[in-house]
């Protein structure tokens, strides 16, 4: 650390700053645009490259491409739209926002047409091709998971842990009703003996006592009759999300249970409006008991309700002596749980179209074991379909916990993404053939970082890095397996959107020098892309900045690193012999940085540029356990 302050130092003090006499993109009677390579100059972040654009989606009817996007010197995002055709993207007026497809996702209907969502707290329903929007709630309380039911004729939400479901139909009226009453166990009262003797007595000695007990007892069991199913909370537990089964005869219910005795982190915020430090209560500590996540299914006609059974999880297996471990643990695998005992976190079920299947996910809290099982919601009862182990820590697309999965259009089969073997693949799982073992779609010394079925649901869209690990393309793949077939072309990241009609892209693309922009391209094998945005401001553009190459080296125990490397001949510099190499290691744990595209770390990215101005080499190394390079390179640095 004292060497590397040396190094910045060094190149803080002892040369001129770099700068370039190139213009951007000058007009007959522009003046050059002139960049001077400061510290001052980087640090002012994404006032000068911008903020990247993001929240891509497409209008129903595929015609228009809407995108969120801030400018350089702009204090917040607007949204902006673009027809199919290309030309200069419009920025919406905020009344316009309100009808435009949500940024945050939503949940379209089965015709793609409409598209629930919760915007303020309320549900909203906004029309795709007509911009129409309707509010489905206006309450002080707050609505959250909006879900289509009863064949998208109804909508479902949750408030304040209870479940909700309201027509939505144009000529309908719209009368909300509650489904359930899930809320804390009222504690019985707790009498002394010499009270609980006294009623007893009081029951035996006086009629009137004896007849009014009685028509309590009737009032109440009439009531019942009247009464929402009903689902008791435990101490420390609520209930975070409820789905409906498609039969309406089913609610799952998710329900968070606090640990007991787990202390949080204490983070002082010290810049705060009342000039005193506050705390900010951060999560608990990862070596502590950590919140539990648990599944029950509420019976709507009997009232009856049952956990989830999760007998399935082995318990937790002795830890070797440190001596004993070996540098890398061993790969993931499939196995048969052998019995209970260990500590799950269930997630919310998927159902099959036609109802008939439910299969949820649940993974170990030591994040060692990830399951699929199918549920029977009236009994609770589970059978596992699909088991995958990792010595070391298990990961699935989505997180580091189960990742999604979804049914195919023949109800029978699942999707999923899954590192099993080594590398995250996608897999399909025939649910109703007993025992069947998953079928890998996807293979290779490469990884799938994302996955979209077609509407059709004869093939999927998938993003992979297996032209180059420094690189991110989308290719179509069938959904029984076969050919892949290989989309954008463009050298870099390629982030994309499939329009309705899945007849074009609406494209997030970077390079090494060019933060990310939006493009649009025809969904054809390498049809060419047209850019949209131009975000970065004009003296940014105009300076010449270093193209890194991205290398490999061969470790100490063989195996290849990737780095990108910055020579001071780049940038029209000369090298100097007296001053070190600069090695940089990125943070943020599991993340790549040794790639093709646009750097999160951009300030650190024209840093090097004016070290490598300067006369510096810098290297910048992908170490163990940075992503992109699979399960091997990701756990190696397991119990180090």
């Amino acid at each position: 650390m004292r060497r590397f302050g040396m190094v910045l130092a060094a190149a803080l003090l002892t040369a001129p700053s770099a700068r370039t006499e190139q213009a951007a993109k000058p007009g007959p009677a522009a003046p050059a645009v002139r960049f001077e390579l400061t510290v001052d100059s980087i640090m002012r972040g994404p006032d000068l490259v911008g903020w990247p654009p993001g929240g891509l989606r497409w209008s129903a009817d595929s015609r228009q491409l809407f995108f969120e996007w801030r400018k350089p010197g702009e204090d917040r995002a607007s949204t902006y739209v673009v027809d199919r055709e290309g030309g200069s993207p419009r920025k919406l007026s905020d009344d316009e926002r309100k009808n435009a497809p949500p940024a945050g996702g939503g949940r379209w209907d089965e015709a793609r047409r409409r598209v629930v969502f919760v915007d303020g707290g309320d549900v909203v329903l906004v029309d795709g091709v007509t911009g129409e929007r309707r509010q489905i709630t206006r309450t002080t309380g707050s609505e959250s998971n909006p879900r289509w039911a009863r064949n998208d004729t109804h909508v479902t939400f949750l408030r304040e842990g209870n479940l909700f479901i309201v027509p939505v139909g144009q000529d309908t009226p719209s009368i909300i009703t509650q489904l359930t009453n899930v809320g804390p166990r009222r504690p019985e009262p707790r009498l002394t003996d010499s009270q609980r003797f006294i009623k007893e007595e009081e029951a035996k000695l006086i009629e009137y006592i004896r007849k009014q007990a009685e028509e309590r007892k009737k009032r109440e069991e009439e009531q019942k009759k009247e009464e929402l199913p009903k689902f008791e909370l435990q101490d420390r537990q609520s209930a975070v999300d409820l789905m409906l089964s498609p039969d309406e005869t089913h609610v799952f219910i998710v329900v968070a249970e606090r640990p007991a005795g787990a202390k949080t982190t204490i983070v002082p915020n010290y810049v705060t409006q009342t000039g005193y430090t506050e705390d900010i209560q951060a999560r608990s500590n990862v070596g502590d008991v950590q919140e539990r996540r648990l599944l029950a299914s509420l019976n709507l006609k009997t009232g009856k309700s049952v956990w989830a059974d999760a007998s399935f999880a082995a318990p937790v297996a002795e830890e070797k002596n440190e001596q004993e471990k070996p540098d890398a643990p061993e790969g993931p695998e499939s196995r048969p749980a052998r019995k209970a005992g260990r500590e799950i976190r269930w997630s919310m079920p998927v159902v099959s179209g036609d109802g008939k299947i439910v299969v949820a996910t649940a993974r170990a809290t030591d994040n060692k074991d990830r399951w699929h099982v199918t549920l029977d919601p009236a009994s609770g009862k589970t059978a596992v379909i699909d088991h995958l182990h990792d010595d070391a820590w298990i990961r699935e697309a989505g997180g580091f916990g189960g990742g999604s999965l979804e049914f195919l259009p023949d109800d029978r089969r699942i999707w999923f993404l899954s590192e099993r073997d080594g590398w995250m693949h996608l897999y399909t799982l025939d649910v109703s053939a007993g025992g069947a073992e998953a079928s890998q779609l996807t293979s290779g010394k490469w990884e799938v970082s994302s996955a979209d079925l077609s509407r059709d649901g004869r093939a999927f869209f998938i993003t992979t890095n297996e032209e180059h690990p420094g690189e991110r393309h989308l290719y179509r793949v069938p959904a029984d397996g076969g050919a892949r077939t290989k989309v954008t072309t463009m050298t870099g990241s390629n982030e994309t959107e499939v329009s309705p009609d899945e007849e074009m892209l609406g494209v997030i693309h970077s390079y090494s020098t060019r933060p990310p922009e939006v493009y649009l391209m025809p969904n054809r094998p390498g049809a060419a892309a047209t850019q949209i945005t131009t975000t970065p401001a004009d003296g940014w553009r105009s300076f010449k900045w270093i193209d890194p190459k991205v290398i490999t080296f061969k470790a100490r125990d063989g195996v290849e690193v990737y780095a990108r490397l910055f020579t001071p001949e780049m940038i029209g510099a000369r090298r100097d012999s007296s001053r070190p190499g600069v090695v940089f290691v990125h943070g943020a744990g599991y993340l790549q940085n040794a790639h093709k595209y646009w750097s999160s770390y951009f300030r650190e990215y024209m840093f090097h540029n004016l070290l490598a101005s300067r006369g510096y080499v810098v290297l910048d190394v992908d170490y163990r356990a940075s992503s992109g390079y699979g399960r091997d390179w990701r756990t190696s640095i397991y119990r180090h």
